[in-house]
């Protein structure tokens, strides 16, 4: 099971229609007052609304920063109005805050679990001890400080560019196993093309043997035929094979 995350990371909810975490860029559906994060849209696995940087802290190991690469904006969690008690998950914050105590810290801590398609994560943030869900039927993305961590799956992001280089270089990867492929192949075609040249070769050598075989069986058979017709034949008293 992993314990860390990727450089560059990607969420996807496992509930609802299973988006990915991503930017809310709408500021007259979401509000003014905060940029949010959610799963609310099927936005492209290669889109840099989904983008997150893992910033390791250094001053609390174990615990990391998220970077939204789309607007270079940590996120936080944050209190959409004063008197509303929700919290939500934001992409505003313009440094990290390594502080523990206060709304204002940056510091999220991951626990790690494992399902059937690979590595999930929870995300706490660590100061006000407040787990990032999926708010439904919003699909924003909230803080809640009681009820059980939601689980999202990670993956490596990936520019379109660099997925095009990975298919690219598969193709070629692929591309030469068929030229490998076809030498081997080549390389059967003569083994076998030899192989049959031996089996043709031997075939006319036995029928030579065979027709050799035939000429003396008939040759002896003549000498024979002959002999007896002389009155004289081989093994017969006075003979000539059993004189001394």
């Amino acid at each position: 099971m992993a314990t860390e995350l990727p450089k560059y990371v990607m969420f996807r909810t496992q509930y609802q229609f299973r988006h990915y975490l991503h930017y809310l860029w709408n500021e007259e559906e979401f509000g003014v007052n905060y940029k949010g994060m959610g799963s609310v849209r099927a936005v492209d696995p290669v889109s840099p609304f989904v983008k997150l940087e893992v910033v390791p802290s250094a001053a609390n190991p174990g615990r990391i920063h998220l970077l939204c690469s789309y607007n270079n904006k940590y996120l936080e969690v944050v209190r959409y109005r004063d008197t509303d008690q929700t919290y939500y998950l934001s992409a505003t914050a313009d440094v990290a805050v390594d502080e523990m105590a206060g709304p204002t810290s940056t510091l999220f801590t991951p626990a790690f679990s494992s399902n059937s398609e690979g590595g999930t994560v929870a995300l706490t943030h660590s100061s006000t001890d407040r787990r990032v869900q999926i708010s439904l039927p919003s699909s924003v993305a909230v803080a809640v400080s009681i009820g059980t961590r939601e689980f999202f799956n990670y993956y490596a992001w990936e520019s379109h560019q660099e997925k095009i280089k990975a298919k690219e270089a598969e193709i070629q990867n692929l591309r030469r196993q068929l030229a490998d492929n076809d030498e081997e192949i080549g390389n059967l075609r003569g083994q076998v093309a030899a192989w049959e040249l031996y089996e043709e070769q031997r075939r006319a050598k036995l029928e030579e043997e065979k027709l050799a075989l035939r000429s003396t069986v008939a040759s002896t058979w003549e000498a024979f035929q002959f002999s007896v017709r002389e009155g004289n034949p081989p093994g017969a008293a006075g003979s000539s094979t059993l004189q001394a």
